[in-house]
């Protein structure tokens, strides 16, 4: 009895020992795992080895579960590059598919890395896919490590991997990404000139020299056509996709915030950019605005003399009010990540005050390679993440008018574009577009939503022509800016601008150089025919929708406005759209072509009085689209409309629809009807009474104004046409009044009596 309470009193005085938590197991195993591998030696065979077999899976499912701290990153590094022959490499690959990091990459771990790549560089038979492999983990990391100096240090070796064709697109990614000014020198520039004439002018190639021709572009000669190039493929999708989830999860979870920070100003830094509270759901690929070479200043001598402060910059980060950043708007210097500037503010100021063409490039080189693997990811999570991201490059093409960055979002994201997904964000973005030349926007815009035009409904067709027309339209108000300011100019060196008759403002020739103008015209030309063409073979596979049309006539309201309004001097008929309107049976579609075609009378009037020269022409004459007519001179486009203008009032007011007219004024009715229609379709039978589109409308007026015993038919409308058409005036259809009022010389002599 005696024992039994003495072995309960010490089982009671004994400490109890607290169960191990989850986590620790798991990094227990783990070590437990890396030690059986730096513990191996050249005696321990691995064939039918299980506790091997067992220490490869638990670091794989560890690393694709949780991720590897800096210091497991370190020691599996150790474990892939050790010479141990056992290892085979399919092992080694399998590893190096778990560095997998929960937060950072330490920078001695990828330093590490690319020397025991060189190794193998150097001497035969050369470097192996686990080369390959491990340039392309770097790769996926690179916005993880802690730091670029040390790597930075080893740029003219990693350019020595270029020597290697397995390892040549990697490397020149790579460098890509650590090109400074003073690493370009002429005799890297002349290997990989030799390089492209060995292996052909392979894109990452192309890649390297573009930034390298952007740091010093006497040093590249050669001609690089880079605004069409996706230089870089992105690889591994899956395995980047892993570590980004890893990552995040991570950084929601707090994992990150005991990083070891060395100066106190970046830790007080890093403490600002979390003041902001910001949503779990949001996570961005958009990175926070920060300058890497503050740190690599603050690791500096601070005693050493600093320069004068003419030439000092002061880091972005640095900046803790508006009125200073007023202040130092001149010596600001750009933050290392550049895409920051899609969603500040500041940022977005700073460019459009002082625009520096390598900061634009690399923000349209990041905008690429996002996009270029991102759209083809439909999970619903990703979607949210590049919907915001869309609305993102949408606020700032908006906010930044002085250049344009959508340009290699629309090259690589359109073509891979299903129509569905972010339809108004997209479309958004395309009136956002300034093309160069035609080309480029025919590259870039139209020949992929060409593909899908005729592939989709008509709700998809209409908001493309919709925002084709915004787009044309943004095209005529850049230009017009620009002739703005030359006219401010020309006027304070005493240059008088010219007036018409009625008292407006004309146009002098000296608005804009030659070439800008013909330019200009040579977009708005080829981009009101293409419309032509296109809009009619929609309204034709859709049988004329009443949504096509009205999209359309917002169309012609713009073309027909674009040298009064907008000041372009351009006057183009899309007759192949207007032929197709004229044939509507919708009222209110002919209501608003009458005044479409009394605005480009007004235009061409308009035209004729001028001093300045201006292109009339018309979408069916192809070849002749860009010449520049005279003033005060006959043209062929002037012409079309005169014809055009016989047509409209002989079909819709006199009458007269088969008219026989002389070749100069052609006729879209200048045929005769087949014998077995001709008795049929007589001369009045699409008049403003007797047409489809007004059968409804003549038939109100007849019982308004005759007797209910009577029989009525819209013939007895003929002899009343002038109280019909206050009838349509009353109807909300004065257009049809307007139009027989300013083209019938009849009815303007007895209004000007009047």
């Amino acid at each position: 009895m005696a024992s039994v309470l003495t072995r309960s009193m010490s089982l009671e005085s004994s400490p109890q020992l607290e169960p191990e938590s989850p986590s620790k197991r798991r990094s227990s195993a783990l070590n437990n795992a890396m030690s059986f591998f730096l513990q191996l030696d050249a005696n321990t065979v691995l064939r039918g080895n299980v506790k091997f077999h067992l220490s490869v899976d638990q670091i794989v499912k560890h690393a694709m579960n949780h991720g590897l701290t800096r210091e497991q990153i370190t020691t599996l590094i150790k474990i892939i590059v050790h010479p141990n022959t056992k290892i085979s490499q399919a092992i080694r690959t399998k590893l190096v598919k778990c560095l997998v990091p929960s937060s950072k990459v330490p920078q001695s771990a990828v330093v590490r890395v690319i020397s025991w790549i060189s190794t193998r560089v150097f001497s035969d038979p050369g470097p192996t896919n686990l080369h390959s492999v491990l340039l392309r983990w770097i790769l996926l990391i690179y916005d993880y490590i802690d730091g670029y100096d040390q790597l930075h240090k080893l740029y003219d070796i990693i350019f020595c991997f270029i020597h290697s064709y397995l390892l040549l697109p990697h490397a020149c990614h790579l460098l890509f990404l650590l090109t400074r000014k003073h690493d370009v020198k002429l005799f890297k520039v002349q290997q990989l000139l030799q390089l492209t004439r060995k292996v052909g002018p392979e894109s990452c190639i192309i890649g390297l020299l573009t930034i390298y021709k952007v740091f010093c572009p006497h040093l590249v000669p050669m001609k690089l056509e880079h605004s069409h190039k996706v230089y870089f493929k992105a690889h591994d999708s899956t395995w980047r996709s892993t570590i980004q989830e890893i990552v995040a999860a991570n950084q929601a979870a707090g994992d990150d915030n005991g990083l070891d920070t060395d100066r106190a100003e970046i830790k007080i830094r890093k403490e600002k950019a979390f003041i902001q509270v910001k949503s779990k759901r949001q996570k961005l690929l958009v990175p926070e605005p920060h300058s890497a070479s503050e740190e690599i200043s603050e690791e500096t001598d601070l005693n050493t003399t600093s320069l004068p402060s003419d030439f000092e910059h002061i880091h972005y980060a640095q900046l803790d009010s508006f009125s200073a950043y007023l202040e130092a708007l001149d010596k600001i210097e750009y933050p290392s990540q550049i895409a920051a500037a899609l969603k500040d503010k500041k940022l977005q100021l700073l460019l459009s005050c002082h625009p520096d063409q390598i900061v634009i490039t690399r923000l349209c080189l990041w905008i690429q390679h996002v996009f270029a693997f991102g759209f083809r990811n439909t999970d619903k999570d990703e979607c949210e993440k590049y919907e915001q991201l869309l609305q993102m490059l949408l606020s700032f093409s908006q906010n930044v008018q002085s250049f344009s960055v959508v340009e290699g979002f629309l090259e690589c994201s359109l073509p891979l574009w299903d129509g569905q997904r972010f339809t108004p964000l997209i479309f958004s973005l395309i009136t956002c577009f300034k093309p160069s030349t035609y080309n480029e926007l025919h590259y870039c815009v139209l020949d992929p939503l060409h593909r899908l035009f005729f592939s989709c409904d008509v709700y998809f067709k209409s908001m493309c022509i919709t925002a084709l027309t915004k787009l044309l339209h943004n095209l005529s108000i850049i230009n017009y800016g620009n002739m703005s300011s030359q006219e401010e100019q020309t006027q304070q060196e005493g240059n008088k601008s010219a007036r018409d008759a009625t008292g407006d403002t004309v146009l002098n020739e000296t608005h804009l150089p030659s070439s800008t103008l013909d330019n200009t015209q040579s977009i708005l030309l080829k981009l009101i025919s293409f419309l032509d063409a296109v809009i009619v073979a929609g309204m034709m596979m859709e049988d004329d929708h009443y949504l096509l049309q009205m999209t359309t006539l917002d169309f012609l309201e713009l073309v027909s406005s674009l040298f009064q309004k907008c000041h372009i001097p351009l006057v183009c008929l899309p007759l192949r759209v207007i032929h197709r309107l004229l044939l509507s049976d919708c009222p209110a579609t002919l209501a608003r072509l009458c005044e479409v075609i009394n605005s480009f009378r007004e235009a061409f009037t308009a035209v004729r009085s001028s001093r300045r020269d201006a292109v009339t022409c018309d979408t069916t004459l192809a070849n002749q689209v860009s010449v520049l007519h005279p003033t005060g001179s006959k043209s062929k486009g002037v012409d079309k409309f005169n014809g055009l203008l016989l047509d409209i009032m002989g079909m819709l007011w006199q009458g007269r629809l088969f008219q026989e007219r002389s070749n100069k004024l052609e006729s879209i009715f200048h045929f005769k009807p087949p014998s077995h229609l001709a008795d049929k379709i007589k001369d009045n039978a699409l008049t403003i009474y007797m047409g489809p589109a007004f059968l409804g409308l003549a038939y109100k007026f007849l019982k308004e104004t005759q007797r209910e015993d009577k029989k009525i038919h819209p013939l007895q409308i003929e002899p009343f046409k002038d109280r019909y058409l206050l009838f349509l005036e009353r109807e909300n259809f004065p257009e049809f009044k307007k139009l027989v009022s300013t083209n019938i010389k009849s009815r303007i002599d007895k209004t000007a009596h009047l």
